[in-house]
């Protein structure tokens, strides 16, 4: 493991982010973690399916990448500057 990984707070262990029954316990090592910003990037970058990240839940993280809960992504899309040219 290298990177900011390395430098977690929960370095070594990882299985107590993926026991729901052991939340709170989790939290409280990501509460102290150094590289807490770094993880909670990767996470809501990456959209990981299961687990505790940077002391979210899979509920915080989706509201976070959201906005709201329930909905999907908003990607925006700009429109093109200039005119429109075909490739040759």
């Amino acid at each position: 493991m290298t990177g900011w990984r390395a430098r977690a707070a929960c370095a070594g262990q990882q299985d107590l982010f993926f026991d729901g029954r052991r939340e709170a316990t989790a939290q409280a090592v990501c509460a102290g973690c150094p590289v807490r910003p770094e993880c909670a990037a990767f996470a809501l970058a990456s959209g990981p399916e299961y687990g505790l990240w940077a002391g979210m839940s899979q509920a915080e993280m989706r509201l976070r990448r959201t906005g709201s809960p329930g909905r999907s992504p908003v990607i925006r899309i700009s429109r093109p500057r200039g005119p429109c040219r075909k490739a040759a």
